[in-house]
């Protein structure tokens, strides 16, 4: 692709005088190309160290060149040869960037993989660990790579397994590579972000989707930072919520009492549980508190919500889901008025269990019947 701008690492030729100098005119020579220009040193005033210097060189014209292309610079007048080198990075557009931003990045490709002391296999390693480090930093796969570098998808299998031989490359899901230290940042950096709102925030729990969305990060490297995260002795994932394992102890101890009364009135209604606007006179505690202490339990797993009026505990909800699997086991269905009479409630409890259990896709309404799915298992607790 044809471009007008580029970074250069190039040395003097012996016995230029005067040396070149910042803003001189040249003739960039690359390939069968050839344009006119301005030089822009990056490391001072003239070029005069022989061990070569960052510039940028500016043409008239775009000029069709890669990363990595030779190019020989010399003077319009008279015609002479005062530098060479290579290509270390191109710059879209037609606006040269600021010496302080262009600078840094520059002297990380030098260090890199731009000195010089590296070819083949090992210079493909060093561009590629540098690659994934500085601009792909969600990761990408091997074509991928390969594009960016210009090498072929076979030389880019070759340095990612050495790289991962080595721990500064990690694979995810799919083949997509990501800089290991880039990984372990992003990590922490969703650990903290969990820490500060489920402990100094006082959060109770945090939607996996909305930490999904602001991050914003490929389905790949989320999914692989997520079974981290549940791998965390600390968090856990429950009804697409994290959360703390031990929920309880971020409550306050008037919190702590509220909960704990709650889940014994549950566990004591069995089958026949109060709707949750009904909680506030019994418990004689505030709608509002009562309702965040439910949602934190549900959240927690400890309680179910089935619909909005319903909710039992995670035990009697298990019994009732047991026993439905069991009667379909043994008599190939399940209808209703059945269930309500096996749980000895009325119909909108019965209901509620079994709507709950087509929604977890254990149960599949037919009718007025239900059957298994074909997976339940999967989906039962």
């Amino acid at each position: 692709k044809a471009a007008s701008i580029f970074h250069v690492l190039i040395r003097p030729t012996p016995g230029v005088d005067p040396p070149l100098a910042n803003g001189d005119q040249v003739k960039f020579h690359t390939g069968t190309s050839e344009a006119a220009g301005r030089i822009y040193l990056m490391d001072g005033k003239t070029l005069d160290d022989a061990r070569g210097a960052l510039a940028t060189v500016v043409t008239n014209h775009p000029v069709p060149a890669a990363v990595r292309d030779r190019l020989i610079l010399r003077r319009p007048s008279p015609a002479r040869t005062i530098a060479g080198g290579q290509i270390i990075d191109i710059c879209p557009g037609d606006k040269r960037p600021p010496r302080k931003k262009a600078l840094p990045r520059l002297q990380s490709i030098r260090e890199a993989w731009a000195d010089g002391t590296d070819e083949g296999a090992e210079l493909d390693r060093r561009r590629m660990d540098w690659l994934l480090a500085n601009e792909r930093l969600t990761g990408a796969d091997r074509d991928e790579i390969a594009r960016s570098l210009l090498i072929p998808p076979e030389a880019v299998a070759v340095a990612i397994e050495g790289l991962v031989a080595e721990q500064s490359v990690r694979m995810l899901p799919g083949g997509r590579a990501i800089s290991d230290a880039i990984y372990r940042g992003l990590l922490s950096a969703l650990k903290d972000r969990l820490n500060q709102e489920l402990t100094q925030n006082k959060a109770l729990s945090i939607p996996v989707s909305a930490l999904r969305q602001q991050f914003g990060f490929p389905p790949a490297l989320w999914n692989s930072l997520q079974a981290d995260l549940e791998a965390d002795p600390q968090l856990a994932i429950l009804s697409g919520k994290f959360v703390l394992r031990d929920g309880m102890a971020q409550l306050s101890a008037e919190d702590q009492k509220l909960a704990r009364d709650l889940l014994l009135l549950f566990k004591k209604a069995g089958f026949q549980t109060p709707r949750p606007d009904e909680l506030g006179e019994r418990l004689r505690a505030p709608e509002p508190r009562i309702d965040r202490i439910l949602n934190h339990l549900c959240d927690q797993g400890r309680l179910i919500r089935l619909d909005k009026h319903v909710i039992l505990t995670r035990e009697t909800y298990k019994v009732a889901q047991d026993m439905v699997i069991q009667t379909i086991r043994r008599q190939g269905t399940i209808d209703t008025p059945a269930f309500k009479a096996y749980i000895r409630s009325s119909r909108k409890y019965a209901l509620a269990i079994l709507e709950y259990m087509d929604a977890r896709r254990i149960t599949l309404r037919v009718g007025n019947e239900r059957k298994l799915t074909p997976d339940y298992e999967k989906y039962t607790i």
